[in-house]
Formats: structure tokens, sequence, C-alpha cells
């Protein structure tokens, strides 16, 4: 008799221990340098970008909906960290939240994001074959990687707008909301509009910010304002 309830409570341990380990589990995670705009819950939100894996993939990031209990996100670095997934009882879980509670265990590694370098305000020096006149107008440029945003003038109308997608070389803007005022000369102001605010290359070279397009031909030159 004894015996058996020995058995008993021995196999009612073990049930539990296997259920709380299914309950829960550790992974390796990497965290992007930047956030971007998603729908989350009530509405839009700036999003955490994760991979789960050992190495890093420059072309496997998705939307992270969650929060990560103890990450502190660090803007400009890549981070490896191990992050503990428990799953929470249906009944406990509230409306628009996960059913999986994360939890930051431990920071594995850090690594510094070089697209931005790129951040910050810029005028544009040359524009095709053409040299700026800083007394004329000078079209200009600030990037904004922690809300994601572009803004600026294009020598004549301020534009501004979201960073649809940003790699370690080329850029594209997303939806642009600009002022439509006519000013005496176009020309510039037109040219602008037209190669900026498409898909494009760039490289940091000297300080300057050089941008292409995607067959390599040299569209403007900019230098920090």
């Amino acid at each position: 008799m004894i015996r058996n309830k020995l058995s008993l409570l021995i196999l009612m341990l073990t049930v539990i221990s296997l259920q709380q380990l299914e309950a829960q589990k550790s992974s390796i995670y990497w965290i992007n340098s930047i956030k971007t705009e998603c729908n989350r819950g009530a509405g839009k939100d700036m999003c955490l970008m994760i991979q789960k894996s050992e190495n890093l993939d420059p072309d496997k990031w998705e939307h992270f909906y969650a929060d990560i209990e103890g990450f502190d996100y660090q803007p400009g670095f890549f981070q490896k960290i191990e992050v503990l997934e428990e799953n929470i009882p249906a009944n406990e879980v509230a409306q628009d939240v996960s059913s999986i509670k994360f939890t930051a265990v431990r920071k594995i590694e850090k690594i510094e994001d070089l697209i931005w370098k790129i951040e910050g305000n810029w005028k544009v020096e040359r524009l095709l074959d053409k040299k700026i006149d800083k007394q004329g107008q000078v079209p200009s440029l600030a990037i904004d990687l922690k809300e994601m945003t572009v803004s600026g003038s294009n020598g004549c109308n301020n534009y501004t707008g979201s960073i649809k997608f940003i790699s370690p070389d080329t850029f594209t803007t997303g939806p642009i909301a600009s002022t439509r005022k006519m000013c005496l000369e176009m020309t510039i102001p037109d040219r602008f509009d037209k190669l900026f605010f498409m898909p494009w290359n760039y490289v940091l070279e000297d300080k300057q910010l050089v941008i292409k397009d995607k067959e390599g031909q040299q569209l403007m030159v900019l230098k920090r304002s």
C-alpha cells in the first residue's frame, strides 16, 4: 500500500515537472538596432524586429509584437539575448495581450549597427552633375532612425515622411507629405524630388553621404549640416 502510494506520488510529480517544462522554454533572440512601425493591439506602434537564431542573418527579421520583460532596447546596436518563453493559462490572458510571457534571461552579445552613421542632418552639395550654390536653394535631409522618419526641404517645399526600408547600403522612403508652394525657380526642387523619393543605394565617403541609383550612378552628394 505504502509502496503504491509512493509510486503514485512520484508519477504525479513527474507529470507536473513535464507540464512545467512544456509550459516554458528558452530561446536565443537577436534584436535589431531599429524598431519599425507595426499594428499592435488597438493601433499602430513601433515594434522590435527579432530573429530566433544563434547567428545573425541580415535578411531574416520579423516583427515582434509583445514586450520582453527585463530587456533594455538600445538604438544603434544588435543585441543577442536568451529569452525565457512561458505559456500563460488562457483564463489569465488579457485581451490583445500575448499568451506567452517573454523574459530576458541574459545578455550574450552586442554589435554596433553601422547604418546609424547616416542618422542626422544633411545638406545637398551636388545634384547629379550640378554643384549646389550655398547661397541659393539648398535641399536638406534629416534622418531619424529612432522614429524611422525623414524630413527636410527640397529647396522650396518642406517634406516629411517615413522610412520604409533601410539596410547598410540601400534606403527606401515610405509615404511622403509635402507643402505645395511654387517658387520662382523650381529646377533644383523638382530634380531633388525625382531623385530622392525612389529606392536608392548609398555609401559614406569622407564624411559625405553619396546617394546612387541601382546601377551605381551618382545621384547626389550630401554633407552634414
